[in-house]
């Protein structure tokens, strides 16, 4: 089997980093930053929807110069996961990310995955769907946060999709539905150990057809 990995919100808790990141330059600057970046997110665009425009602005540039992509705390349980995941076939890291945090990004993964032996790191930074990396890397399985990947993946591949459950991914209002819900081929873990089951799973049915 070969696995897609994401890494923010799957492996990298970036959500976290970049409240700190925003708090810290806020207070550098001598301003009252914004209480509610002390509250982790409830929703995908709930940072940028709670700073002003400038201070985003600054996040993706100077903040990724700063260390935006480069460090902070990595998601609990991701690396003990992501051990256990590779007795199930090759680590695919997929993830997006713009153009000047590559380097960051390898430097991360080189970092934090050192004891796991990955097959592949795609990181794009032009805006393509996952869905033409599953292909290109023949992935049987993506584990992801976003519910726009889950999506992408499971109207264009024939991959399943693991929903790592995080709360900007709860709602019920991704185009008026629950994706779990509407697509057989995504099933949402609420932990990593989760993750894990259910890619146990998705093994087991591949077993199973290639038996057949």
């Amino acid at each position: 089997m070969r696995i897609g990995v994401d890494c923010d919100g799957v492996l990298y808790h970036w959500e976290r980093t970049a409240r700190y990141m925003l708090r810290r330059k806020l207070r550098r600057e001598g301003r009252r930053p914004n209480p509610a970046l002390d509250v982790p997110s409830d929703r995908w665009d709930y940072i940028r929807d709670v700073v002003e425009p400038e201070d985003w602005r600054w996040l993706w540039n100077k903040g990724v110069a700063e260390g935006l992509f480069r460090y902070g705390h990595v998601v609990g349980g991701s690396l003990e996961g992501m051990a256990r995941l590779h007795a199930f076939g090759d680590l695919v890291i997929v993830t997006s990310r713009p153009a000047h945090a590559v380097k960051d990004t390898l430097a991360w993964l080189s970092l934090m995955t050192d004891k796991v032996d990955l097959r592949g790191i795609h990181i794009l930074s032009d805006g393509q769907p996952k869905s033409t990396i599953v292909d290109l890397e023949g992935l049987d399985l993506l584990v992801d946060d976003g519910p726009h990947n889950a999506v992408d993946v499971a109207e264009n591949t024939e991959a399943s999709v693991i929903l790592l459950d995080q709360p900007w991914n709860r709602a019920n209002d991704y185009d008026g539905f629950r994706i779990e819900d509407a697509y057989d081929e995504v099933e949402r873990a609420f932990d990593w150990e989760g993750v894990v089951r259910l890619a146990a799973e998705v093994a087991m049915v591949l077993q199973d057809e290639e038996g057949v």
